[in-house]
């Protein structure tokens, strides 16, 4: 069962200070349960991560040694691990699988061409590198989910963010020469490579763009949050609290 994360507007206020509207989102990790697995890619920023032996690539296909691929930790935590190797081991076992061109019994594959689809629909610029979910169910396939989107649509002026030209899962082009030492997975530029993992997200738009992706859905679900926003003035106290417009 795919596991989508539930999201309400709301505005925070802490100690009489009003800090705006936030997406208040439910995390993967909080439908964990028993022997579920979740790791993170991300920033080694926790004291325990794990360190892929696989390194970014760049557009040409080259390796890019001076930056690394981490995960952290998330269900268990690290420190809830009897035997830490196993998580590693798993860890490891899903890249081989997602190297293969993600046509492993073990992969979800629809779950990672969603992914896919909805943060190129984003742009997110922190999409892939950071704050990717990529959970396991127990007995069941690696899935992941979306997480972390306020960098998209065009809601970021660095890395070229603002950008509706390109893709994201090719940025490392874009990070490396900025010495960016957190890269998009090899992975996925090698299941973008399979040409019968491209046949199946062309599949995937087609349905999208039949169904949540109309562009009368899309307009629909804008005016339809506006509206949600607008209606008791959170709006205009968020761009007070944010002047952010010019």
């Amino acid at each position: 069962m795919q596991r989508i994360p539930r999201t309400l507007f709301c505005e925070v206020v802490v100690n009489g200070v009003y800090y705006g509207v936030y997406c208040f989102t439910e995390r993967v990790s909080s439908l964990m349960s028993g022997n579920d697995r979740l790791f993170e890619v991300d920033r080694a920023d926790e004291e325990h991560v794990y360190t892929s032996t696989q390194k970014p690539l760049s557009g040409s296909g080259s390796a890019l040694s001076y930056a690394n691929v981490t995960y952290q930790y998330k269900f268990p935590e690290y420190d809830d691990y009897s035997n830490i190797s196993e998580a590693n081991n798993l860890i490891s076992g899903l890249e081989a699988a997602l190297m293969a061109g993600g046509s492993s019994a073990e992969v979800d594959v629809t779950s990672f061409i969603d992914y896919l689809l909805n943060t190129e629909f984003a742009h997110n610029a922190d999409g892939y590198r950071l704050s990717t979910n990529i959970y396991k169910p127990e007995g069941g396939q690696w899935k992941t989910s979306l997480w972390d989107m306020e960098l998209g649509f065009g809601n970021y002026d660095a890395f070229e963010g603002y950008r509706t030209d390109t893709w994201v899962y090719n940025e490392n082009d874009i990070l490396s020469p900025m010495d960016e030492p957190q890269l998009v997975p090899a992975y996925w530029q090698k299941m973008l490579a399979d040409e019968s993992f491209c046949q199946k997200v062309k599949a995937r738009w087609q349905e999208y763009r039949a169904s949540v992706y109309t562009e009368a859905n899309i307009n629909g679900t804008i005016d339809y949050m506006v509206s949600e926003l607008k209606s008791g003035g959170a709006l205009d106290r968020n761009s007070e609290a944010w002047p952010r417009w010019g």
